[in-house]
């Protein structure tokens, strides 16, 4: 018997989807660290979905790759930080225990297949 995939539909998690999100890379006042001290606190302002103002400070940390931010709420690093619907208060997506709409998605192990084998012979179907 196959298990099926994706969360159940009661789950009460938040989506990221739901969220209101920026990343930290796309701030325009990145300052240019040198590399013996690669962190720096940059204010943002802005508004949440043009209603809902915010103005947070945020640690930010130069890495070997990118831009990385310091969680407000948990303190861990994050590339992106999400605002929950409603809520100016920011946080990460581990310390807002967020999933991806992915994750609710099911489908059948017999529907991957049909998708499958459809791809294979194309649109005209088997000739023999």
């Amino acid at each position: 018997m196959s298990r099926p995939r994706g969360r159940p539909e009661s789950s009460t998690r938040l989506r990221r989807e739901d969220c209101a999100s920026f990343q930290v890379r796309l701030l325009p006042n990145l300052p240019a660290l040198p590399r013996p001290n690669p962190e720096a606190e940059i204010p943002v302002v802005g508004f949440i979905g043009d209603v809902l103002p915010f103005s947070i400070t945020l640690r930010v940390v130069r890495t070997a790759r990118a831009w990385l931010c310091f969680c407000p709420q948990c303190g861990r690093r994050a590339a992106t930080i999400y605002f929950p619907p409603g809520s100016a208060e920011p946080g990460c997506r581990a310390c807002l225990r967020l999933v991806y709409e992915s994750q609710y998605d099911y489908l059948p192990a017999w529907a991957v297949y049909v998708g499958a084998v459809a791809r294979w012979y194309g649109p005209g179907g088997a000739s023999l």
